[in-house]
């Protein structure tokens, strides 16, 4: 990171505790301004549960563990929110990766949530964790060639590839989806792109 970037955060650091300090005061001004009108006999016109004081951004970094990998439902649960709030704080997640808080280490897939971390913790994350495991097969494939299905499971957690289910389950997963695509294909053991 350059020292224009240490100074860009330290922008965004200073831009941020100034929203969240006017974002305060503007609602201690309205809850006065609620507490006259109700003691003046009127109903108040602020509607639904005041906006929090403090920004989730900031509630999920003091959450989030800095020495693991974690989810948004370990997030949701440390927070003590609903899994209705899945979506709002999966937004934030995603302006904070912008901003290089966290990372995502691994892209979601049928039945394991995507895995993010604090953006310091582990290595930096690899685009094959972005693809389907079909996609990222056929680009390592691409680059290596020929290669046993073997060489092809090391060949892709090298690169940062995560086998969530462990590398033989990756294998067996793999070997199982190539066969039923057409533009691989299998000579002697060895696995080759088609195309």
């Amino acid at each position: 990171m350059s020292q224009f970037d240490d100074l860009r955060q330290l922008a965004r650091d200073k831009r941020d505790t100034a929203i969240d300090a006017a974002k305060s005061e503007y609602h201690k001004e309205l809850l006065s301004i609620n507490a006259l009108e109700k003691k003046l006999g009127r109903k108040p016109s602020l509607k639904g549960r005041p906006k929090p004081i403090t920004a989730l951004r900031v509630e999920i970094m003091e959450a989030i563990p800095t020495d693991r990998n974690f989810t948004v439902y370990d997030v949701l649960e440390s927070l003590g929110m609903a899994d209705t709030e899945k979506a709002r704080v999966r937004t934030t997640f995603d302006r904070m990766i912008n901003r290089k808080e966290i990372k995502r280490v691994r892209r979601g897939r049928k039945g394991n949530p995507a895995l993010f971390a604090v953006w310091d913790f582990g290595p930096i994350p690899s685009e094959l964790n972005d693809m389907s495991q079909i996609k990222a097969a056929e680009t390592v494939l691409r680059d290596l060639g020929p290669s046993t299905l073997v060489e092809l499971v090391v060949a892709m957690c090298e690169r940062g590839y995560v086998a969530v289910s462990g590398k033989q389950t990756l294998a067996r997963s793999l070997k199982s989806a190539m066969y039923h695509k057409s533009d691989f294909v299998c000579d002697d053991g060895k696995w080759r792109f088609r195309r």
